[in-house]
This record gives structure tokens, C-alpha cells and sequence, in this order.
């Protein structure tokens, strides 16, 4: 089964390894030095490989076959490793004052309400063109600047700080995978254009046109909500959508018709071939004249939408596709979607930590394994009866294959999903083409007010239907989570269940049942295992307590007045952590009992020292007496400038902390006869049991 599975797949040895090499160099963070020895391991593995190719060819050794076999899985290791350590980029040196910098604009501006600025990336050109994500605090004026505008910024840069948590979003190791090199914290007023609106690329040329697309939209009476899924459908753009339409798509489970994906490109490259063949109908070619624009016109499209990974992973799957039919080859779907993932990878390996990325490749794999097994037993002769059946089991094929993605990542499970596919996507084909029609005869006085006027009334209709099962009840009163162990076991099931439904067998339905219930026994286990205690950390740069009961209840106490703009960055924060932890969402509360002096936390009769910079200005005989001393990481070089005007009865050391650090805290403790708590790497320190 396995060798003819690697026989028929072949690209499937090469792949792994080299998503195994993606990974560990992305985890290990390894270093750029290692390159000249990356490239001689790859040569020295590669003569290997030649060799045994050669001497197989003479002699058909077993060993030969092992030899080359092994040579190969290392090699992709290796070069998934080189790939993803040739596009490491290092964080720049953040400074705490206002700095100039020259630069290009590269991504539309997103305005981001619950904090009252605008996001946006920019390359500066004094750094070799280094991407910086920006965020622009609104002010007396407002920019008036746009993709491809020459700007020069007044911010400060920063880098945020390492999360190392299951559950709680690591932002910059979001921005290292992207290729930022950090954040540019600015106002409005100190932002201006510098000379003339340069395009540098293709890209850039196409994202400014974009935004001109958009523009040309506004002036064709589009109600704010189809305008939002029109942008999206046609251009890529979700800024436009209100909060609780993607909120009530996503409940629906059919927030992949508002993302440009397979479905979309798709059916663009459905209608692009056949208007091409249409136009062509004269010449013998006219099927490689439409295969060959058609494909152009694709990738023209993924630029002009920012060249997102679904959108490219359809692109080029279409591409592979298109091809297979100009050499009149057989296109086995499985080579194709591995084709296009080691393409994608071998171009941006960070890819592969893309949810986009994750949820498009699951759900043509979910459709490929399930789809085939499933339409084999449609023998309906009513049109609409056919209709229902493909769309439901294709619909249910591409939720089995992301439902490990969506746990993950989301929480959630849409139960509608059936139902809703069915009515949503014939109605947003529907309003794809007439998108695409209004764009072209847009020109045409009445024809687009009855064009718009059709488009309104469909996006209406379907978003109240939408609203209306997102309100229908779910047997998920909280968000569930699980865990990265709890993916694969997942995955397993998943593949266990295509395996039994391939053949029904005694030995396949064991496997099956086997898979199920190590799952069941591994989420029972994790969701009986809830930590109790008190926590404390940051958020926001401001310090929290977390007290945690034995009912799994808990409350969340924050230092700030302004709990409108800090409940949901908390809730946003921790939600996933607490959920794979079993934590009800805590009570959320502003100030209470507890109380903050620079870096002292006060609760109730214990004290808590977090070392900053702030103590840094203590006098040189002032002596401060507290319960607890916190290390980490982050304030170990504080801890030491501070460490003789501080009397403490335990030091909290947590795993964050380096070893040769952590002896130093325990060598420390030890002639002072202090107790030393040791914490494991938790988004919360748990200190009081």
C-alpha cells in the first residue's frame, strides 16, 4: 500500500521532508550562519544521490534502493530547511523616539476601528526596501496617501515581544513568517508624500488600480453591504465588510464564498476559456489560444488582488491543469495539488503557517479523497435532485478536510453548512458575473442602474437569509479549540474514515474505531486538566490577574479605565488558551483588588515585583521589601541592575528564561536561602496554588 501509494504519488516523498524542514527551521529559529553549511550537506548528499542512481541502473541492489531513498528524504529535508532560511529576515533595531524614514507604500489602507488608526505596509528605502507593518493613530488631519505613493514617515520602531504559548497569538512571529522587520507606531500628521506616486513592479502597478477599481465601484449606487461583497468577491478586498456579516458567514460556514479561492477563480477561468474559444472559434488552436490567455489572464488577476495563497494556489492549479490539456496528458488531481503546494513552498516557504494557505490545500484534499467516493452513487435524473446531491457531498467533502484547520484556528463548527452552500453559492455566482458585467458596462447610463439595482437585491435577499440561520442554535455554546497533537489525531480519523469508505472492511473499520477513540481518550484527558490558581502577565504593555476556580470559572482583573478598547483585545488574546484549557470565559473586571505601582502588583496581602526599566531609577539605598520576584526572558537584564535594592522571599523563574540565565536566579536564591518557583512556558504565571 505504501510504495504503491509513493509510486503513484511521487512527488509525496519529496514533499514531506521538505515540510518537515520548513518546520524545523522555523521553530529552531536557525541561524543564517548555517547557509554555507546547508549548501554543502545538500552538494555532498546530492553526489550521493547521483551515484546511487548510476549504480542502480547497473547492478538493482537493494541497498542501492535504500541508499537512494534515504539520500532523498534528507535532501528535501535539507532544502526545505535552506528555503526557509534563505527568506529569514532579522528584525530592525527599535528605537524609543520619533525617527524619519523614506519609503513606499505597499498594501491598501485598513482602517481599524476598535483602536482608532490605520494599517498599513511600507518598504523603506533606507533599509533596502525592509517592510514595515504601520499603524497611523488618526489626528488633526488625515493622510491623504495611497499604494505605490513615495511617503516620509515620523514614527516609532518597534518590535513586539515573543509569545511562546500554545493559544495565544504570537504577533511577532506573525510578522517574522510575513517578512516584516518591524512595526512603525505614527500619527496622521506625520505622514506626507514625498514627489510623484512611483510604481516600482507589477504588483504595486496593479494594487494602485485596485484601489481605482474601488473608487469606480462607489459611483455605481452599490448599498454599503453589497458594495463589501462585491469588493471582496471581485477584488479580493474584505475591508468593506461589516463585522457582522463576517461574523454571520462564518457561523454559516460559508465565509469561503466572501475569500477569493478555488470556487472564484474557478469559475473566472470557466468563463475566460470559454469567451477566448468563443472569440477564437475560427482557428484550430482555439483551445491552446484559451488555455494560454485564460492562464495569463489568472495570474494578471492574483496580483491585482494582492496575491493571497488560496488565490495563488488556485491560480496555479489551474495552471497545471491548463497545461496537462495542451500536452493531452492525463492530470491526476492529487500530482496536480501536490505540484502546486512544493511550487508554492519552493517560492515562499512561509506558506505553509498561512491559514489561507492551510484551509485551501485541506479543502481540495477533503474534495479529492471524499468527492470521488461519494458522486459515484449519483444516479439522480432530475437536473435539480443532481444539483442538490454534487453540491451537498461537495460541500460536506471540503468540511471534513478543513475541520481540523477550523477547531485549530477558529473553535468552531458550522452544523448549516449543507444548507447554506446550497443557497449561497448559486446566488454569489450570480452576483460574480454581474460584478464583472457592471465593471465592463459601467459606462452604459441604464444599463448599470439596472445591473446595481439586481446586484443590491440578490446581496439583500442572501444576507438576510445568512443572519437568519447564524441566529438558529448550535450544540456549541462556547468556542472549542484543539490543541496541535489534537490536529493530527484528527487527521488521522479523517483519513481512516476515506480508508474504511474506500472498502468496507473488519480490519479498516477497527482502524477507524482505534483512531476514534485515542482522540476522544486525549481531548477527555486535556479538558479534565484545568489549571487553578492565580495568574499573572501582560497585555497591552499593562499587567492583568487571573484568578482561576475549581468550576472552571474565573476572573479577569486589568488595570485600565478604558475597558471598551481592553476587553476585546483581551478576549481576542486569550480566547483559544482558555478554551484548550477548559476555562469558562472569565468575568471580566477593570481595577478591583487589585493595584499597580510601576512594576509592583499588590493583591490583597501579597506583593509581586515584574523588574523594568522603571526601577532602573531607584536610589542606591533605597531597599524595597516584596513576596514574589518575577523572571522571564524579557526583564532579566532589569532583574540584575535591580537586584540589590530589592528583598524578596521567592523568585518566580519561568521557562522562557535561557539556562545559563535560570542557574544564575538558582545559584542566587540558593546562597540567599530563597525559594525558587519554576514555571513552564503558560501564557499565565501561576503563583499562588
Amino acid at each position: 500500500m505504501g510504495s504503491s501509494l509513493i509510486h503513484k504519488y511521487p512527488l509525496l516523498r519529496v514533499l514531506i521532508p521538505m515540510l518537515g524542514g520548513i518546520y524545523f527551521t522555523d521553530q529552531t529559529l536557525l541561524s543564517k550562519k548555517y547557509t554555507l553549511i546547508l549548501f554543502l550537506l545538500i552538494f555532498f548528499l546530492g553526489v550521493i544521490l547521483i551515484v546511487a542512481h548510476l549504480q542502480i541502473k547497473r547492478h538493482k541492489k537493494n541497498y542501492w534502493y535504500s541508499i537512494f531513498g534515504w539520500s532523498t528524504l534528507l535532501l528535501s529535508f535539507l532544502f526545505g530547511c535552506l528555503s526557509c532560511l534563505s527568506q529569514t529576515t532579522d528584525f530592525l533595531t527599535p528605537n524609543s523616539t520619533p525617527t524619519c524614514y523614506l519609503g513606499t507604500i505597499s498594501t491598501t489602507k485598513i482602517y481599524k476601528a476598535e483602536s482608532n488608526s490605520w494599517q498599513y505596509d511600507v518598504l523603506l528605502s533606507d533599509f533596502g526596501n525592509a517592510k514595515l507593518r504601520v499603524f497611523e493613530k488618526e489626528g488633526k488631519s488625515i493622510s491623504s496617501v495611497s499604494v505605490g505613493d513615495q511617503i516620509v514617515i515620523e514614527g516609532v520602531l518597534a518590535v513586539p515581544k515573543d509569545i511562546k504559548t500554545e493559544g495565544v497569538f504570537d504577533y511577532k512571529t506573525y510578522l517574522r513568517r510575513n517578512g516584516y522587520r518591524g512595526v512603525l507606531y505614527t500619527d496622521s500628521d506625520k505622514v506626507k508624500r514625498f514627489g510623484e506616486t512611483r510604481h516600482h513592479s507589477l504588483k504595486l502597478t496593479l494594487l494602485y488600480w485596485n484601489e481605482r477599481t474601488q473608487d469606480y465601484l462607489k459611483g455605481f449606487g452599490l448599498s454599503d453591504e453589497a458594495f463589501g461583497i462585491v469588493s471582496a468577491l471581485v477584488l479580493g478586498t474584505k475591508v468593506h465588510l461589516s463585522k457582522q456579516g463576517k461574523v454571520d458567514y462564518s457561523t454559516g460556514g460559508i465565509s469561503h464564498v466572501l475569500a477569493l479561492s478555488g470556487l472564484h477563480v474557478g469559475l473566472i477561468f470557466a468563463v475566460v476559456t470559454f469567451l477566448l474559444r468563443a472569440l477564437f472559434k475560427w482557428s484550430s488552436y482555439k483551445n491552446e489560444w484559451s488555455v494560454c490567455i485564460g492562464v495569463v489572464f489568472l495570474w494578471i488577476f492574483a496580483l491585482f488582488t494582492g496575491v493571497s495563497p488560496s488565490v495563488v494556489r488556485a491560480s496555479l492549479f489551474f495552471t497545471l491543469y491548463g497545461v496537462a490539456r495542451l500536452l493531452q496528458r492525463e492530470s491526476i488531481g492529487f500530482n496536480v495539488l501536490l505540484s502546486t503546494s512544493f511550487i508554492m513552498l519552493l517560492i515562499h516557504p512561509y506558506w505553509l503557517f498561512d491559514v489561507g494557505f492551510q484551509l485551501s490545500f485541506s479543502a481540495v484534499m477533503g474534495i479529492l479523497l471524499f468527492y470521488p467516493l461519494w458522486s459515484l452513487r449519483s444516479h439522480q435524473e432530475c437536473r435539480l435532485s443532481s444539483y442538490v446531491y454534487n453540491t451537498g457531498i461537495l460541500s460536506l467533502a471540503a468540511q471534513l478536510g478543513t475541520l481540523p484547520v477550523i477547531l485549530y484556528y477558529f473553535g468552531t463548527f458550522p452544523i448549516y453548512f449543507l444548507l447554506s452552500n446550497l443557497i449561497v453559492i448559486p446566488l454569489i455566482t450570480l452576483v460574480l458575473y454581474l460584478s464583472v458585467l457592471l465593471i465592463i458596462v459601467g459606462w452604459l447610463p441604464y444599463v448599470y442602474i439596472f445591473i446595481a439595482f439586481l446586484i443590491n437585491q440578490i446581496i439583500s435577499l442572501m444576507n438576510m437569509m445568512v443572519a437568519c440561520m447564524a441566529q438558529w442554535p448550535t450544540f456549541l455554546n462556547q468556542p472549542f479549540y484543539i490543541s496541535f497533537m489534537e490536529v493530527g489525531l484528527l487527521s488521522i480519523v479523517i483519513l481512516s474514515l476515506w480508508f474504511l469508505l474506500s472498502r468496507l472492511t473488519y480490519k479498516r473499520m477497527l482502524v477507524f474505531l482505534v483512531s476514534v477513540l485515542i482522540l476522544v481518550s486525549i481531548v477527555g484527558y486535556r479538558l479534565f486538566l484545568s489549571p487553578v490558581g492565580v495568574g499573572i502577565g501582560t497585555i497591552s504593555s499593562r499587567p492583568f490577574l487571573h484568578v482561576v476556580g475549581r468550576n472552571y470559572s474565573s476572573i479577569f482583573l486589568f488595570d485600565s479605565g478604558d475597558t471598551d478598547w481592553v476587553f476585546p483585545r483581551i478576549g481576542a488574546a486569550f480566547e483559544r488558551y482558555w478554551s484548550l484549557n477548559s476555562i469558562k470565559k472569565p468575568t471580566l473586571i477593570s481595577g478591583g483588588d487589585i493595584h499597580f505601582y510601576d512594576s509592583l502588583m499588590v493583591i490583597g496581602n501579597y506583593s509581586v515585583l515584574y523588574p523594568s526599566k522603571e526601577m532602573e531609577r531607584m536610589e542606591g539605598d533605597e531597599i524595597i521589601e516584596i513576596d514574589y520576584l518575577y523572571v522571564d526572558r524579557r526583564n532579566w537584564g532589569y532583574f540584575t541592575s535591580i537586584i540589590d535594592n530589592v528583598e524578596f522571599k521567592s523568585v518566580i523563574v519561568h521557562e522562557s528564561l535561557d539556562v545559563r540565565n535560570k542557574k544564575e536566579v538558582e545559584a542566587y536564591a540558593k546562597a540567599k536561602n530563597i525559594e525558587i518557583i519554576t514555571l513552564s512556558e503558560k501564557a499565565y504565571v501561576w503563583f499562588v496554588q
